[in-house]
């Protein structure tokens, strides 16, 4: 179950290091080279709820199968893609299969294992295949880019999703929908239930409407800069209409007689542990996976590095991450609050992003003097992820553990593209400030790359910074009375 996330992060890394490839062999211009990546993201992000309701309902093993199946068919003919558009098709639907795979992984993971230190580890080891994703992704793509084609970028994943799909098929207990029944507490963890018996159909409707609500978001967020001097404000109009008909209608379904299900139901943000667990989740994501990619701007077009030095440079944030991830469950169960533990990991998001903001650390320095702490402080998010995870699991019922999956990780896809797009809009802003305007200083001028340039990524990362700040807030807030979870 915890491949479904490290293939996620594995596609996402791995494919970003073989943009150049990819856009050569399929002659797509530079405007539309973010369609190489978002494409994934936004298809994935946009249908999360609905796949997590369904495997909910219709058995998280067959959406989890069925999710393993159609990424392996995608993987493997996507680089027989003839034009730029089939490539995106595939892409996209690439991105459906791991909105399939995730939250039915999260969902049996759940049910699998009562709270306890058990599930610790489980959301740990999920968290850690994430960072092994991570780390095995820019490896793999940068040795795939010096020496093969970028083809096994995808054929590679495709391999494994095959293998995981059916070790699952094996593995996870195979109970017949007609056979299933809600276990007590005493049979949970034991092997034989994963699944829940729902009698109401899915709401079809919803899953529309979110889904289309998603799409916009995300694609509007995505690509915020360039679209602001065309048309965005007439496709934000329908945002405010899908998102709030979409709330209605789950009101109305969970309050009326109506036979469907809700999607989501409402009721559930009325929980504040929930609610502000996925405002977290956003805003700390938000924060993490834009100074990540600020990170690589600052090596690449201000020091002048090259694809593979700046992968280097990012290994040790995937190397501590997951070998801290195996020292959280002792400490999660021998600290009496988990909200030190949680305030812990937040504090460690805010610095990585300052150390990279603060003009008084010359861009010149070694890499060794502030870089690689920088980078061994991102083992922030395996904290703070598998926290709210146990947090959120604690928070719904053993029926809707594949959906609180999904609300999770839409949470954190939108806060990542939300917090790239302001960020993003701040850097911009600066940087065509001071092109304008440009400084006049006495101070010796510098022997590396544009300072504009510098001064707009430092701008970038002081944004990054305050929505780390937000989160611990919230944090601070909320769960100062949080125990063990």
């Amino acid at each position: 179950m915890a491949c479904a996330g490290l293939l996620n992060i594995f596609t996402v890394q791995s494919t970003v290091i073989t943009i150049p490839a990819i856009q050569e062999s399929l002659n797509i211009p530079v405007s539309r080279l973010q369609l190489i990546t978002s494409m994934y993201s936004i298809s994935s992000g946009c249908i999360l709820l609905l796949c997590g309701r369904l495997a909910d309902v219709h058995g998280r093993k067959r959406v989890f199968l069925i999710g393993a199946a159609c990424f392996t068919a995608s993987s493997i003919a996507i680089p027989f893609s003839p034009n730029e558009v089939c490539f995106y098709a595939l892409r996209a639907l690439q991105g459906f299969s791991n909105a399939a795979t995730v939250p039915s992984a999260l969902g049996i993971l759940a049910t699998l294992y009562p709270p306890g230190s058990r599930r610790k580890w489980v959301f740990v080891t999920f968290s850690a295949a994430s960072s092994l994703g991570s780390v095995v992704g820019n490896l793999v793509g940068g040795f795939i880019g010096a020496y093969l084609s970028w083809y096994w970028v995808f054929w590679i994943p495709a391999g494994i999703a095959g293998l995981v799909g059916l070790l699952a098929y094996s593995i996870v207990p195979p109970v017949a929908p007609s056979q299933l029944i809600q276990p007590d507490e005493s049979s949970l963890g034991a092997g034989k239930h994963c699944e829940f018996p729902r009698s109401q159909p899915v709401d079809w409707i919803g899953g529309v409407t979110i889904t289309a609500s998603m799409v916009l978001l995300l694609f509007v967020l995505s690509y915020v800069n360039v679209l602001w001097s065309r048309s965005p404000p007439a496709m934000l109009g329908l945002l405010p209409f899908l998102a709030g008909g979409f709330v209605m209608w789950q009101r109305y379904l969970e309050n009326g007689t109506f036979e469907w299900t809700p999607l989501i139901r409402t009721s559930m943000f009325v929980n504040a542990d929930f609610s502000v667990s996925l405002i977290v989740m956003a805003c700390f994501c938000g924060s993490y996976n834009s100074y990540l990619v600020f990170a690589s701007i600052f090596y690449q077009d201000y020091l002048g590095l090259d694809t593979l030095q700046t992968t280097l440079c990012f290994i040790p944030a995937g190397v501590v991450g997951f070998l801290g991830c195996f020292a959280l469950p002792p400490i999660l169960s021998l600290c009496p609050s988990s909200f030190r533990v949680l305030v812990v990991g937040v504090a460690c998001g805010i610095v990585s992003p300052l150390l990279y903001a603060l003009p008084m650390i010359p861009p010149g320095a070694s890499y060794w003097a502030w870089g690689f702490p920088a980078m061994c402080l991102c083992f922030s998010v395996d904290v703070v992820w598998p926290v709210l995870g146990l947090i959120v699991s604690r928070s719904v019922p053993d029926a809707d553990q594949a959906l609180a999956g999904g609300v999770l990780q839409t949470a954190s896809l939108v806060g990542r593209a939300m917090g790239l797009a302001v960020a993003a809009a701040v850097q911009v802003g600066v940087l065509e400030q001071q092109q304008q305007n440009p400084p006049t200083s006495s101070s010796p001028p510098l022997l590396l790359g544009d300072p504009q340039l510098l001064h707009s990524l430092r701008a970038a990362q002081w944004t990054n910074v305050g929505l780390a700040v937000l989160a611990l807030l919230l944090v601070l807030g909320f769960f100062h009375k949080l125990g063990r979870v």
